[in-house]
């Protein structure tokens, strides 16, 4: 499954970043989110110097774990398990 229709599927958003200072750094994420970990919780980034390559950074750190959004907020937070077979 494609990215993106995963997040339309959702109705979710892909935030990039571009930091013109940081040599061309490009990150991407979902708005307030983060990845379920041993009894914490992440912030995960895409991290590379192209869009593509932040967002392929981004889908190999999210793929197959549980994605937390709102996590501060009884009212609006939700999880997501992350499609494992999850593309570009």
């Amino acid at each position: 499954m494609k990215l993106t229709d995963w997040l339309d599927a959702l109705n979710l958003e892909l935030e990039i970043k571009r930091f013109p200072n940081q040599q061309e750094r490009w990150i991407v994420n979902v708005p307030h989110s983060e990845i379920k970990g041993d009894g914490v919780l992440i912030g995960t980034y895409g991290d590379a110097n192209s869009t593509r390559g932040a967002v392929c950074n981004y889908i190999k750190k999210i793929q197959s774990q549980v994605l937390v959004l709102n996590a501060g907020s009884s009212k609006t937070r939700r999880e997501y398990t992350v499609p494992e077979e999850l593309t570009y």
